[in-house]
């Protein structure tokens, strides 16, 4: 399996940039499934400098998304039967994340780098998930 390469002294500018936790992009996750992770992942990477871990967040947010709209397009509408192939996903990606990234983190988060609020991961996310919901719907009932 990869691992994340360690942080450098070279990762962190000499004015950090703002980036978002991992408690905003877990929260993200639960709202706004893989393609809001995806992208809170990728500015971080890219504020951080960090070109192979932003390949390899974008090769497996690519196969959570497809899995992720197979299940917002085949599970039942009920609430309880979406909320639940949800979770179950959410933990993949979450898990991922972290593993990319907490060093990263707590490397920035030493260097004395900043965090943008959880809130504007939730919006992003909230966002996020309600486009797809309306885009999933309205391709539903163009196929019927």
């Amino acid at each position: 399996m990869l691992t994340p390469s360690a942080p450098t002294a070279h990762t962190l500018a000499p004015a950090a940039p703002r980036i978002f936790g991992l408690p905003a992009i877990a929260l993200a996750s639960l709202v706004g499934g893989p393609l809001a992770t995806w992208w809170l992942v990728d500015r971080n990477t890219v504020a951080l400098g960090l070109a192979r871990e932003r390949g390899l967040a974008a090769g497996v947010f690519a196969v959570a998304s497809v899995l992720w709209f197979w299940v917002l397009c085949h599970v039942p509408p009920d609430a309880l039967s979406e909320f639940i192939p949800h979770v179950l996903q959410l933990l993949p990606w979450t898990l991922f994340t972290v593993h990319l990234l907490r060093r990263h983190h707590q490397a920035h988060r030493a260097a004395g780098g900043t965090f943008r609020s959880a809130w504007a991961a939730f919006g992003f996310a909230l966002l996020v998930a309600i486009a797809l919901r309306v885009l999933v719907r309205l391709l539903i009932s163009a196929l019927h």
